[in-house]
């Protein structure tokens, strides 16, 4: 079972999103672990990138659900330090830690995957079922 969509980088995108994975079929504990990860990683993409829009891919075989966001962005450097490697820290702007949801992800996650060419940033999430 694969989804592919493209949408627009806008938080209420993550209702198109949450719709797409109550649309898998998925164990409950993977399709909260899929949620979790796929909502931070959006947030983190709307919050920290440039894009307008994203394309999101979903598969789902056997026992592996595969994640894949594809965007154009100016500001990779500063968008995969976030993701990449998340520090916990606490921002005095936001008045609240940051880098917790990141670290989640790494840590309930398979794998995640990073590939940036020409603009284009490439993230591949694996999360088993």
């Amino acid at each position: 079972m694969k989804y592919y969509v493209s949408i627009p980088n806008k938080p209420e995108s993550i209702y198109s999103i949450s719709d797409i994975i109550n649309h898998i079929k998925l164990k409950p504990k993977t399709r909260r672990r899929v949620t979790i990860v796929l909502t931070e990683i959006f947030e983190n993409i709307n919050h920290h990138s440039s894009a307008k829009n994203i394309k999101l891919s979903i598969r789902k075989r056997s026992n592996r659900v595969s994640i894949l966001l594809i965007f154009n962005t100016k500001n990779f450097e500063v968008l995969i330090q976030k993701i990449k490697n998340p520090r916990i820290y606490f921002s005095n702007h936001d008045k609240r830690y940051r880098g917790l949801g990141v670290r989640m992800c790494h840590n309930i996650s398979s794998s995640i995957m990073y590939k940036y060419s020409n603009r284009c940033v490439k993230i591949l999430i694996f999360i088993d079922d």
